[in-house]
């Protein structure tokens, strides 16, 4: 089968180009990526600030029964 390349190209360097092509990831790829990743947080973020204060008012009777009970593993 014989191939015709474009002028200049010959089938060695049509190999290169194309493994070049399909490897990696750009940085435009990058970028565009990161900034979707940037707009989901700071979606995400507030709306999980409510959710903290109930949480942060369970912390002390917990830290106080796991104290409680090393104390009692202790004896």
């Amino acid at each position: 089968m014989c191939r015709i390349y474009p002028l200049g190209i010959n089938r060695h360097s049509h190999r290169f180009i194309l493994r070049q092509r399909m490897t990696g990831t750009t940085l435009l790829e990058l970028m565009i990526t990161l900034s979707i990743a940037a707009i989901l947080m700071s979606i995400a973020v507030p709306s999980f600030q409510p959710s903290r204060a109930p949480i942060a008012s369970l912390r002390s009777p917990i830290n106080s029964a796991v104290h409680c009970n090393s104390h009692v593993r202790k004896q």
